[in-house]
């Protein structure tokens, strides 16, 4: 099975082309471009983050973008690759809103601290 980390770097050594000037062109860290080609995608931020590299990698290397992206989604399972709690376990706490006051609303993902001086 023809796997698109493995078609990415064929391709780049066919060309003669380093990571670092792949990298200056795509724009995409050279961390990033050798975890693709590696296959290591859940090493890369986010699954869009990991498609639209692989991507603009092979539009770059002049391969057929929607070849290369069917390669990488058959290889990449990103429901496995970026889950953080374990499949069975749901939680609501980050869906609600909390409320000290009427006029005073904390965010859900915000940290709010307050620093109060001594009248010293």
């Amino acid at each position: 099975m023809v796997k698109a980390s493995e078609r990415l770097k064929e391709e780049r050594i066919e060309k003669g082309l380093s990571l670092e000037e792949v990298s200056q062109s795509t724009k995409i860290k050279v961390v990033y471009l050798d975890c693709i080609e590696k296959g290591e995608y859940n090493k890369l931020p986010s699954v869009s983050h990991a498609s639209g590299f692989v991507r603009n990698y092979a539009k770059f290397l002049g391969l057929n973008e929607k070849e290369v992206l069917g390669l990488f989604r058959r290889e990449f399972d990103s429901d496995t690759a970026y889950r953080v709690l374990p499949k069975g376990f749901k939680t609501n706490f980050f869906s609600r809103s909390f409320y000290f006051s009427s006029s005073y609303r904390l965010h859900p993902f915000s940290i709010q601290i307050r620093v109060y001086k001594s009248a010293s």
